[in-house]
């Protein structure tokens, strides 16, 4: 009994609603279209209404279903769980339950991907600047004309402009990671505090 105990996830409250005021009664990250997600316009409303005037907690939107305190608290809870009895009981790796949670394993792969692409993108810029550089020591457009030079700065500006977006979104990806590691750790020791007393 006292075995079965242990092994079965703690309960937790959900938290209360708050009370109705101007805020969504939903994400709108989760409804936002991929362009919204990746110009970030699906927090406009939001900053209208701070403009107006100072936010309350009545003002803000509806957190995702992902973010949710209890939801990250039980990914982490049933990682940490078979993490500590199945896959490494020996030694137990706090930072690889995290990692391989189910709120952190396909953001972790995608901030990998974005990091990547960054990386791509400022490796790029340089190099597709010598070309341009070495365009114009050829005698640029008198020599050449003007489409090398042309397709060169196109590059270029492409580049510089995906470099911005991916650059955001990494940033965007790794930051939601982070808040969510640190919610859900908070919550386990709430838990086990909790089942102490």
């Amino acid at each position: 009994s006292s075995e079965r105990g242990r092994n079965e996830r703690p309960t937790m409250p959900d938290a209360p609603s708050l009370p109705p005021g101007r805020g969504l009664p939903y994400s709108p990250y989760e409804r936002a279209s991929l362009i919204a997600k990746l110009t970030f316009s699906f927090v406009g409303d939001l900053l209208d209404r701070g403009r107006e005037r100072t936010l309350v907690d009545d003002d803000l939107d509806q957190l995702a279903t992902r973010d949710a305190a209890k939801k990250v608290t039980d990914d982490l809870y049933d990682a940490w769980t078979h993490e500590s009895q199945v896959a490494h009981p020996d030694r137990p790796s706090l930072g690889r339950a995290l990692v391989l949670s189910n709120t952190n394993f396909w953001p972790f792969i995608i901030s990998g991907i974005f990091a990547l692409m960054e990386s791509t993108t400022r490796v790029s810029q340089p190099v597709v600047m010598g070309f341009l550089v070495q365009w114009l020591a050829d005698g640029g457009a008198k020599e050449n004309g003007y489409g090398e030079g042309i397709l060169w700065a196109s590059v270029l500006i492409i580049i510089g402009f995906a470099q911005a977006i991916i650059h955001h979104q990494l940033y965007f990806f790794t930051m939601r990671m982070g808040w969510n590691c640190k919610v859900a750790a908070k919550g386990l020791i709430q838990r086990k505090l909790l089942r102490l007393a």
